[in-house]
């Protein structure tokens, strides 16, 4: 019996492109925390877009409905 090793290529330069993208993901997050205001007036000031916070409340809310219809037919069709 022959055993074959296979070795992938994990260089340097692909651990370094994946740091980066670790790095470009934490940097991405501090933006996103430091556009959030801190002081009592400004957040309270600060705008909320109501239709985004509306669409992904329906669509969580068809979701929920959509997965518990097909669990419920999933049930219904293996006591039979």
């Amino acid at each position: 019996m022959t055993l074959i090793l296979f070795f992938s290529d994990y260089g340097d330069s692909k651990i370094k492109k994946e740091e980066k993208v670790l790095e470009d993901k934490k940097k991405h997050v501090k933006s996103l925390i430091d556009r959030i205001p801190t002081e009592k007036d400004a957040l309270f000031a600060y705008e909320i877009d109501w239709s985004m916070v509306d669409n992904v409340s329906y669509l969580s809310y068809v979701h929920a409905y959509f997965t518990c219809n097909k669990i419920y037919l999933a049930r219904t069709m293996l006591k039979c």
